[in-house]
């Protein structure tokens, strides 16, 4: 894994600590949560979607963090598995595109990028959620 990787990485620099990365599965989600356990972390990545073949995290949890149930979800499952958690990465992220831009979306078109964009803003939920997973002392 290492050998394709562009950048000088250190096995031990996150070694015993668990990250949670949530929209870690695609885009710059997947290259933190890529990057933490280059470098020792146990990481643990969220997505709407099924995880990837290849994709090397600790931890996968299928849910939806643009709900106050979904991150619930995620706290919960944490809590369970790693009794807490030392770093967090809000990563989630969303979007739709077609060709000819901005210019040939139609209002219904609108409207869905406008839910994408509300749902992400929902991981305003997560960070009081997760205060309660500190790592111990």
């Amino acid at each position: 894994m290492t050998d394709s990787y562009p950048f000088t990485v250190f096995g031990d620099e996150f070694k015993g600590k668990r990250v949670l990365v949530t929209g870690g599965t695609k885009g710059i989600g997947e290259a933190i949560a890529r990057r933490f356990a280059l470098s020792g972390a146990s990481v643990a990545t969220t997505a709407r979607s099924e995880a990837g073949n290849g994709q090397d995290s600790a931890l996968f949890i299928k849910t939806d963090i643009g709900t106050a149930r979904g991150v619930q979800n995620v706290v919960d499952c944490i809590q369970r598995e790693w009794g807490g958690l030392d770093i967090l990465v809000n990563s989630v992220g969303g979007t739709e595109t077609k060709a000819g831009g901005f210019e040939v979306l139609s209002d219904e078109d609108r409207q869905r990028i406008s839910e994408i964009a509300r749902k992400i803003t929902g991981t305003r939920w997560s960070g009081p959620a997760f205060f309660g997973l500190k790592a111990p002392k």
